[in-house]
């Protein structure tokens, strides 16, 4: 989308095993504007995530993902995400993601298609995220201009449970910039 920098903050398995992607927009300041509302789930974790502390990689991959522009003229369309990454979890749905809440190490795509005029553009980010009883909080660059972005996710255990160790994770969230 030709103004809309899909800043995709995707974030995984934070500290307790979930993982949160969430795809974003990344904007400059000024009368530039861009958000993005995702869903999607983990591929499976490295280590599954329980009451212990543990840490892994994971991979994320969005089921549904729309996003919106508002700069010199408004774009809007359908958009999709890939992320991988570590975790670092303290205990089920509780830990960090991408060296959060310092660092943005983790990596995600986010691919975009206007729906007014067809252009898609695609777009890189690092990001990290850092979760708490399941919900977490996103902050990420994108690298080609360095423009900030953040959110929130939320993430579910559907693979596994907390007390047998989860090995997968569902994830919802929005992210602006």
């Amino acid at each position: 989308m030709k103004g809309l920098k899909l800043f995709t903050i995707l974030g995984s398995v934070a500290a307790v095993g979930a993982i949160a992607i969430s795809p974003m927009t990344a904007g400059a300041a000024g009368a530039d504007a861009d958000a993005a509302a995702f869903a999607g789930a983990t591929g499976s974790l490295s280590n599954a995530i329980g009451l212990t502390p543990t840490s892994g990689n994971y991979t994320f991959n969005s089921s549904e993902c729309v996003a919106v522009s508002v700069d010199t003229d408004a774009e809007a369309g359908p958009c999709t995400i890939a992320a991988n990454g570590t975790y670092s979890s303290i205990s089920c749905g509780t830990g960090t993601t991408g060296g959060a809440p310092l660092g943005h190490t983790d990596s995600s795509t986010v691919s975009g298609t206007d729906l007014l005029t067809g252009a898609g553009e695609s777009t890189t980010t690092s990001y990290g995220i850092v979760f708490v009883a399941g919900v977490g909080v996103l902050e990420g660059v994108e690298n080609s201009d360095g423009d900030a972005g953040a959110g929130v996710v939320d993430i579910l255990p559907t693979g596994g449970d907390c007390v047998n160790g989860v090995t997968q994770f569902t994830a919802a969230g929005v992210v602006a910039a």
